[in-house]
């Protein structure tokens, strides 16, 4: 039997967070998570204030790289704010994050 050998460092991956019922973020709160992380919401989310993407600097996204940044079953309101240098898409079940 031959081992398999792995070149290089294996890839990082960002953490992500599951909520199992209802996340609420008021105007003065601000959900700040690493680019590729996510927050998974079971059920329904309802936002306001900031969404803020933090990078790695030895490795920042290229323009037009994205993310999921926010799933959920639900969805009421949204951000108000967010990272410069980002575009925030809304879609049905999910936010996601691009690198302008």
């Amino acid at each position: 039997m031959r081992e398999a050998k792995v070149l290089g460092k294996p890839k990082a991956t960002a953490p992500s967070l599951t909520v199992t019922g209802n996340y609420t973020q008021t105007s003065s709160a601000a959900l700040t998570e690493q680019f590729g992380s996510t927050l998974h919401v079971n059920s329904s989310a309802t936002l306001s204030g900031a969404l803020n993407v933090t990078v790695n600097p030895t490795r920042p996204p290229k323009s037009g790289q994205s993310y999921i940044a926010l799933t959920f079953g639900s969805l009421n309101g949204s951000f108000t704010t967010h990272t410069a240098g980002f575009t925030l898409t809304t879609g049905v079940k999910s936010i996601q994050m691009t690198k302008q």
